[in-house]
């Protein structure tokens, strides 16, 4: 496959690596465009919605969710076309994202960022429109029958959710899903009939998940939970920019007055601060 056939695909993982990079490096711009329920619902930031797609938490993040996009997003493009390929991914992330809102729109302090709704949409997409084929995942050498991998996949992404196992946004992986199959599904009607019950089976399963994450609610986090390895990097960069601004303003005061003028707690500070940039 040449890879030039595929651009928007290139070009979606271009903005996000692009995005993301410059994101971690400014967590001001970071915590203005993750998605986060509050200023969604309560300030109408909705652009939240998608640009929460263009954030990763870490190079780690980053590089797995960009190197699936790759690896499923240039087949879906090149057999399809661009176009099928940008509503099935961006319908995913914007579904994906809209079923973390209804699920977490009571928790004030839960944050989340990433691609993979709509890698998980592009995904299914794949699933369906191919579907005598397998799926290969990174580090697994052998191929998963794609109805087995299907199923796995949103009983996985279900179980996770409800155990809040890791730093995972899960519910973003099942809706981002569910809706890249219907944006597949409106695009090429023909889809529910090359895997009948293999289709059923899925929308069912998933449809049932959500309902039973509505009536039997997630509950509040448990403390530092939320996001805590997906903001590490970001937390560590605020520290960094307090202590070069503290810093420089207590070099600037012994310039002006000397060492013995400054207080006990303003050397102990200065000693604090060395102490971090040297390590």
């Amino acid at each position: 496959m040449n890879e030039l056939s595929t651009p928007l695909t290139l070009a979606v993982i271009a903005a996000t690596v692009a995005v993301s990079i410059y994101a971690m490096r400014s967590p001001a711009f970071l915590m203005r465009w993750l998605f986060e329920p509050g200023p969604i619902l309560e300030e109408r930031q909705w652009g939240r919605l998608v640009s929460s797609g263009f954030l990763h938490g870490g190079f780690a993040h980053l590089f797995f969710n960009m190197y699936t996009l790759w690896s499923f997003g240039r087949v879906l493009e090149y057999v399809h076309g661009p176009r099928a390929f940008l509503v099935i991914y961006f319908t995913a992330i914007v579904g994906g994202n809209l079923v973390s809102l209804y699920l977490h729109k009571a928790e004030a302090n839960y944050r989340a960022l990433g691609a993979s709704g709509g890698v998980s949409g592009v995904i299914f997409a794949v699933i369906f429109l191919f579907p005598t084929g397998g799926i290969r995942l990174m580090f697994i050498p052998i191929d998963i029958p794609s109805w087995l991998f299907a199923l796995g996949f949103v009983v996985g992404s279900y179980v996770a959710l409800r155990g809040r196992v890791g730093n995972i946004g899960h519910d973003a992986h099942l809706g981002g899903a569910l809706c890249g199959l219907a944006a597949a599904v409106f695009l090429f009607p023909e889809i529910p009939a090359r895997r009948p019950l293999l289709f059923a089976a899925v929308v069912l399963v998933t449809v049932g998940l959500l309902l039973h994450a509505r009536f039997f609610p997630l509950g509040a986090p448990r403390r530092g939970e939320v996001l805590r390895g997906a903001f590490r990097e970001v937390r560590t960069q605020e520290r960094a920019e307090h202590d070069r601004k503290r810093l420089d303003q207590l070099l600037e005061k012994v310039a002006e007055v000397g060492l013995a003028g400054l207080s006990d707690k303003e050397r102990a500070e200065l000693k604090a601060i060395a102490d971090r940039r040297g390590k």
